[in-house]
């Protein structure tokens, strides 16, 4: 143990570079589509809601503030109040 070297590495990836997730290559959706993210999200970086909602004909975004992974319980008021206008635009 005493001889290993510690190195840096940047995991960040660069400004221009456009994140891949799993969820990106979605498959079309025709339904109206509310995708939920909590703003500081760390299993659903924010940075792939974009990529994601583009990928969605007529799906609508929120980002919750202040809320990470789970704003339905984080933000109980403003997640309800956000589904049921979605909903009530949509569906309703």
């Amino acid at each position: 143990m005493g001889g290993e070297e510690k190195v840096d590495v940047d995991v960040d990836p660069p400004a221009d570079h456009e994140p891949r997730h799993p969820h990106s290559q979605a498959l079309p959706i025709e339904a109206p589509t509310l995708l939920t993210f909590g703003e500081h999200d760390q299993c659903t970086s924010t940075r792939f809601a974009s990529p994601i909602t583009s990928r969605i004909p007529d799906a609508e975004l929120v980002v919750f503030d202040g809320c990470a992974h789970a704003p339905i319980y984080q933000d109980v008021e403003g997640f309800n109040s956000r589904t049921l206008a979605f909903l009530r635009q949509h569906y309703l």
